[in-house]
This record gives structure tokens, sequence and C-alpha cells, in this order.
């Protein structure tokens, strides 16, 4: 008489683990909602100092893209940015090209090439849930596309900074041998050093010659004067460019790495292209200007002596240069750079004592040993930090995409240079290897200055000649065959379990659902990218869950042969299986951690939804779906179970 309750009160959960399977549960289904209303078609529009778009200029651009015929889905104008949807593939085409020509216009009337347009698959996400921070999972660009540039490393500027670097060597070794010359100039592709006799120019070349051993020196005589010739070699060239390259790879590595993108292809194209393809981004115009931003940092004196007033006007002294502030101030400064950007090696963003964003810049011990040195003889004095960003101008079509000549390069029609003094202030002490800027900038443009400061500068400048949102023609024929196997073998494996193990077969059936709901959830809130190999980790994790619920069924049905009382058979089973189930899951999961620490691309695609997969079947297999047998036979005198 007192055996059956007895029995019946094992298999019980307090109140409290019922509410927290419930919370989970009902956590995974809030995070994968957003996955059921799909992307719009978008054209975007944002400056990449991170200036704010004002909604006045998004919504004049969206009355032109109407006023050509299409129809316009949303205008929104937040977080800095103005994005405008439209129904079609071709509509955003169309309307980017609009958007385009708007802004040129735009820019140029400004005087400044800062506003960007950009194609975006924007997300269609309902706005309660966009105010409670839920958002879609993010694909990879095998299954729905992303972000994709090509790069050219200008090889034109790097081999001109080498030659100029080559002039102050053969003239600073010229001097230190007392060899006098007329000149030491770049000619075209080579460097000249010009002598008014045949001894100086012999002394010059057994001078040098040991010494410039990747150049090529050649003697000549032309109208009297004799002139060495000095050209870089084959492997000389093919060096620098490879070292440039490289060196901007890892540049470009370290600046994605560092705006979080998951499973990036940084590779290496030709003699001087890269492909950067960012799976899953949908702010194409940030990752835009983060990736090309070619600034380059420098400290200078403010030049206080002379007439602010007059430099305006026009006249410059000769050893100064006028720049104007963000806010459009006059500076005028000296040319001579007391400390740049190559010496720094760290810098992240602050509020100062005001509350506005300040950069907070750290130097390595040769930086702060000059800066030591420099501010402290000039304390009391202004000091401006410059950026200098130099852009080629490449001519384009009415789309705005780039022409290119019959040889296949890009038509460069003219150079902008860009010089802006984003802070000037006293030195008030003498300042060392850490020390902060200040100035009249946003938390968007600090941050990104930051960010590319703190990766490092680039060896040679990198023009984005093609940007792209991927197209889904590939990716939904992927995603379809991907849906595909999951729901087959879905639907296959609900089948089963209902058939073989009836009742029980039912609630793993939930529980694999729930697991699935997880999963998607999980993945959505941090924001991992799903690839074709994730979806096949997901296969794989439903066969894992499916596998655990068949161990504690059968130990459940061996228990009951055994004689034992139902109750006794569901706690003994679950019990039972649960070690065989946590040492699986283990030893998979340290298989898949191994995965997503040494592999790269696909592999950590497939690594990181299997350990995903492993916490959330884990969770659902042993504590979701005993709390669901718990519900239905807990409590209870229980004489015979379906199972």
């Amino acid at each position: 008489m007192l055996g059956q309750p007895r029995q019946a009160a094992i298999n019980t959960f307090p109140s409290w683990k019922y509410i927290m399977v419930v919370f989970f549960v009902f956590l995974g289904v809030l995070l994968s909602l957003p996955n059921l209303f799909g992307e719009d078609y978008a054209v975007q529009i944002s400056d990449k100092n991170g200036a704010p778009i004002t909604e006045e200029v998004v919504q004049e651009i969206a009355q032109k893209i109407t006023a050509a015929g299409i129809d316009v889905k949303l205008v929104e104008a937040d977080d800095g940015r103005g994005l405008i949807r439209v129904h079609s593939q071709d509509d955003q085409a169309e309307a980017k090209r609009i958007a385009f020509q708007f802004v040129e216009k735009q820019n140029e009337s400004k005087g400044k090439n800062t506003l960007v347009v950009a194609s975006n698959l924007a997300p269609a996400t309902p706005e309660w849930m966009d105010n409670f921070g839920l958002s879609p999972m993010k694909l990879g660009l095998d299954l729905r596309g992303g972000v994709y540039f090509l790069l050219e490393v200008d090889t034109d500027g790097l081999f001109k900074r080498e030659f100029e670097g080559l002039v102050s060597t053969v003239k600073g070794e010229l001097y230190d041998e007392d060899i006098i010359y007329d000149d030491v100039s770049m000619s075209g592709e080579s460097v000249v050093a010009k002598f008014s006799s045949s001894e100086r120019q012999s002394a010059a070349y057994e001078k040098l010659s040991p010494q410039l051993q990747d150049f090529t020196i050649s003697d000549r005589e032309v109208d009297g004067v004799y002139q060495l010739v000095f050209t870089m070699s084959d492997q000389k060239v093919r060096d620098v460019r490879d070292f440039a390259v490289k060196k901007n790879i890892t540049t470009l590595s370290n600046r994605i790495n560092a705006i979080g993108v998951a499973e990036p292809l940084i590779q290496r194209q030709g003699a001087n292209r890269i492909i950067v393809q960012l799976p899953g981004i949908q702010d194409t115009a940030s990752a835009r200007s983060i990736i090309g931003d070619t600034r380059t940092l420098e400290f200078r004196m403010v030049n206080t002596k002379a007439d602010l007033s007059q430099a305006v006007n026009g006249r410059v002294p000769y050893d100064s240069e006028l720049l104007y502030e963000s806010d459009g101030r006059p500076v005028l400064v000296y040319k001579d750079v007391m400390l740049d950007g190559e010496h720094v090696t760290g810098a992240s963003t602050s509020p100062d004592e005001r509350g506005l964003p300040q950069i907070n810049i750290q130097l390595d011990g040769t930086g702060g040993s000059i800066m030591t040195s420099e501010t402290s003889q000039r304390v009391g004095q202004q000091m401006a930090i410059i950026l200098t960003e130099v852009s080629p101008i490449f001519e384009k079509d009415e789309y705005g995409n780039f022409v290119k000549n019959a040889q296949g390069e890009l038509v460069k029609v003219g150079e902008d240079i860009n010089k802006e003094a984003v802070s000037v202030a006293r030195i008030q002490s003498t300042l060392s290897r850490n020390f902060r800027i200040t100035g009249s900038f946003t938390q968007t443009y600090a941050s990104n200055l930051a960010l590319t400061l703190k990766s490092g500068s680039l060896k040679a400048p990198i023009y984005i000649i093609e940007d792209s949102t991927v197209g889904p023609s590939l990716g939904k024929e992927n995603i379809e065959k991907g849906m595909q196997s999951i729901v087959i073998g879905f639907v296959l494996v609900l089948l089963f379990m209902l058939i073989r193990y009836k009742v029980f077969g039912l609630i793993a059936n939930l529980a694999l659902v729930c697991n699935l709901v997880l999963i998607v959830g999980l993945m959505s809130k941090i924001g991992a990218v799903l690839t074709l190999p994730g979806m096949a980790g997901i296969v794989l994790t439903v066969g894992m869950a499916v596998d655990a619920n068949v161990l504690i069924f059968e130990r459940i049905r061996e228990e009951l042969a055994e004689g034992s009382a139902p109750a006794q058979a569901i706690d003994r089973g679950y019990q039972a299986a649960f070690s065989t189930i946590a040492d699986a899951n283990v030893t998979t999961a340290i298989a898949a951690l191994l995965l997503f620490i040494i592999g790269t691309g696909p592999i950590k695609g497939f690594a990181i939804t299997l350990l995903f997969g492993i916490l959330t079947s884990m969770f659902t297999a042993i504590v979701g779906s005993r709390a669901m047998v718990n519900a239905i036979y807990g409590g209870k005198a229980v004489k015979k179970i379906a199972i």
C-alpha cells in the first residue's frame, strides 16, 4: 500500500526546474522569431567618417528613386545611416545608381568625398523586435551571401616611396664621403645622380655599388654631364610588392577580426590584388570604410609665430602648411613631422571628463622616447595631430562602377589628398608612451579611428575597385538543399521515434523541436554565422539528440523487462543513461572545440554549430524530456507506460 506512492514520488521536479525549462524554451522561441521574416533589398547611405546622415538627405534620395518609377518599401534614418528598402534586386541596382549620382553631387559641393552608397540586405525584422535587440541568424557567403571586396594595392605609390628613400640614401652616402654631386633626383622609374667629372662618377660608383645591391647601377655621359642611373632589380620589385601585399593582408586581418566578423576570407589574387569576403555582414558601408581606411597619423607642432590671417589669404610660410580642423577652423602647422603612426601600438576610446569621446594612444618604446624628448622641450606650445588620407580618383560610369582600359586596369584621373587636424591642444606637461587625443568627433568616428590605428598602418595604399553584396542565386539553391536535408532527416526521425516509442517518442520529438529552436536562437543572439557545413553540424546534432533519447528509452525498457515498477524504471533509465550520454557528448565537444580552434572557414562553421548543438541537446534530452515525462507520469501511481 505504501510502495506505490513512494515510487510515484521519485519522478517529480521542484517547481523551479519546470519554470527554468519553460523559460529557456520561451527564450529560444523569442530569439528565433526574427528568422521568420527574411530580408529586404536595400540601398544604404552613410558617412565614412561616422557623421550621422540626416533624414532630409535620405528622404530626398528616396523621392528621386520614387520619381524614377521604383516602389520604395520603407525609408529609415537611424544609427547614423540612411536605409532605403525596395522590393527586388533589379530595383536595388537602379536605386543604387540614383543614390550614387545624388551622393556624388553632394560630395562635390562639399569638397569632401565622405558619403558612401552601398547595396545591403537588411533584415525585415518588426520594429518591436529591433527594440528588444532581436536579430536573425547570419548566413555565410555559401548560403545567403555577404560582402565581397576586391582590393588593389597601389604599387605605383609604393615604388615612388622606395625611390624617394633611395634619393635620400644616395645623397647621404655621397655627403658622408665628401663626393660632390650636381643633382640626385627621380626620373621616371629610376634615380639619376649627376656629376661634373668622370672621377667623381667613378668614386660614387665604387662607394654605392656594394651597398645598393638590390639596384642596377649604370653609368652614362649626356652632354658632358656624367650620370649614374639607379634602377630597381626584378627581384627587388617582386620583394617590395610581395612584402607590401602580405603586410596589407595582415593589417586587414587585424581590422576584420577587431570588428567581429566570423569566418572571413582574405586571400591574394595575382600580383597586387586582395580578395576579402565577409559573410553575414549587414552594414556594408561601415565595413567598407574600415577596410579601405588608408589614413596615416602625424604629430606636428603648430606655427604660432606666423600670422594666421595672412596664411588663410594665401601667404603661407615655406616651412608650414595651412590645414583645417573638423569644425572648419584654420590651423597653421609646421611641415616637419615630430612623430608618425608607425610607432602606435594600441588605441582605444573612452569618455573624457565632459562625457565626450576621446582616443587613448599607446606608443612603442622608440615612439615613447621621441615623444618624451620632443614634448619636454615644448611645454606650453601647441601640438596638432594630423590625419592624412591619399585616395586615387578613378573614372566611373553612371552606375558608380569603375571604368577599365583594354588591359583591365582602372583608369586613374587624379588624386585626392585630404588632410585634417583632428586635435589641436597645448602641451601642459611632458608626454610619454601613453596619452590621449580629444577633439570634436563622434563616437563612431573615434571608434573607427582607434581601430585603424590599433590594427596597424598599411604598407601601401589599397583601393576598393569592386565591392558588392553577394547575390542570393547560389545561396538560395544551397539553402533549399540544406533545408531539404534537415527537414527530410528530421521528419524521418520524428516518425521513427513516434512509432517506436509511442508517448515517449512524442516527448522525444518535442524535445528535438525545442533543440532546433534553441540552436537557432543561440546562434541568432551571439551573431554566429551559419554556413553549409554548419547545416551538416545541425543534422549531426539532431542525430546525437535522438541517440540520447534512444539510450534513455531503451534503458527504461530494460528496467521494465526486469520487473521494475514503471516509476522506478523511468528514474533508473534516466540515471543509468546519463553517464553514457555525458561521456559521448563531452568527447564530441572536445573534438568540435579542437576543430574550431585549429580549423578555418567551413571547418569552423561545422564546429560551432556542433558545439551549440551538443549544449542544447544535453539540455533538451536530459532535462527537457525528463520534465515532460515527470509532468505526465510523476506524482501518479502508474501501472503501465506507453513506451
